[in-house]
C-alpha cells in the first residue's frame, strides 16, 4: 500500500512538471511542488506544508501567526518593544531575507530596509495584511497590478518573488513554532491559536497579580505583628 501510495504521489508530480513545461515564468511554488512529489520521501504532514497548495489567505494566516507569537511576548500593556522579545531577536538573527523590498517599495517613499527575516515579515505584515487599503493608495505603480485586496495583492508579490512563501515555511517549520499548518483550519478556528496564548497570558498574569497580594498580605501581617510586639 504504501509503494502504490508513493507511486500515485509521483505521477501527481509528474503530472505538474509536463503542465509547467520549462516556461521560465511558471509559478515557482508549483515546480517546488512537482519536485517534492516525484522525490521518494513524501509524507502527508510535510506535504500540507507546501506553499503550491495553499490558497492566498492561507499565506497571509501564516504571516499573522508568525507576527503574533512574537507580538504575545510584549505583554498586555505592550511595554516591551516589538523588535527586543526573545522571538523578534531570533528572526532578526537570521540573515536570510526573503528579498521582497523589490516588489513591495513601491508602497512606500521611504527606502525600505531587508537585512533579516524579521525585516521581511514586517514587510509582510505592514505592506500586505496589516493596512492594504492605505498600501493600495500609495501605490506608486499601476494599480491594476496590484488589485484592491489583500488576495490580489498576495498573488502580485508572488509574481515579483516567486518563492518568498517557500523560503518562510521552511524556516518558520525548522524553528517548530507553529506545529500545524495553516491548511488545517478554516475560517471558524483559524483564530484558536491566537486565542488560547491570550488566554494563557491572561491566565499567567493573574495568577502573577495573586502572588503579589499575597505577598503583601503576609508583608502587612509581619508588620503588625512588629508593631503590636513592641506595644
Amino acid at each position: 500500500m504504501e509503494h502504490l501510495t508513493q507511486f500515485n504521489w509521483s505521477k501527481v508530480g509528474e503530472y505538474l512538471s509536463t503542465i509547467c513545461g520549462k516556461d521560465a515564468n511558471i509559478n515557482l511554488e508549483l515546480m517546488s511542488l512537482s519536485e517534492y512529489l516525484e522525490s521518494e520521501t513524501v509524507r502527508y504532514d510535510d506535504l500540507l506544508w507546501q506553499a503550491g497548495i495553499w490558497k492566498a489567505i492561507e499565506k497571509m494566516s501564516f504571516v499573522r501567526e508568525i507576527y503574533w507569537l512574537m507580538d504575545m511576548q510584549r505583554g498586555r500593556k505592550k511595554q516591551v518593544k516589538l523588535i527586543n522579545t526573545e522571538k523578534a531577536q531570533t528572526l532578526n538573527n537570521i540573515k536570510r531575507p526573503l528579498q521582497i523590498v523589490s516588489g513591495l517599495q513601491k508602497f512606500e517613499e521611504k527606502t525600505l530596509k531587508e537585512e533579516s527575516l524579521f525585516d521581511s515579515v514586517i514587510h509582510l505584515r505592514d505592506y500586505l495584511l496589516g493596512h492594504y487599503g492605505q498600501s493600495y493608495q500609495f501605490y506608486k505603480g499601476n494599480k491594476d497590478d496590484i488589485g484592491t485586496d489583500k488576495v490580489t495583492g498576495e498573488k502580485f508579490l508572488q509574481k515579483t518573488k516567486g518563492d518568498y512563501m517557500i523560503k518562510l515555511i521552511k524556516e518558520i517549520r525548522a524553528l517548530k513554532w507553529i506545529p500545524e499548518s495553516p491548511m488545517l483550519r478554516d475560517k471558524n478556528n483559524y483564530m484558536q491559536l491566537f486565542y488560547e496564548m491570550k488566554k494563557k497570558e491572561k491566565e499567567k498574569e493573574e495568577m502573577e497579580k495573586a502572588k503579589a497580594e499575597a505577598k503583601e498580605e503576609i508583608k502587612k501581617g509581619k508588620e503588625k505583628s512588629k508593631r503590636s510586639l513592641k506595644k
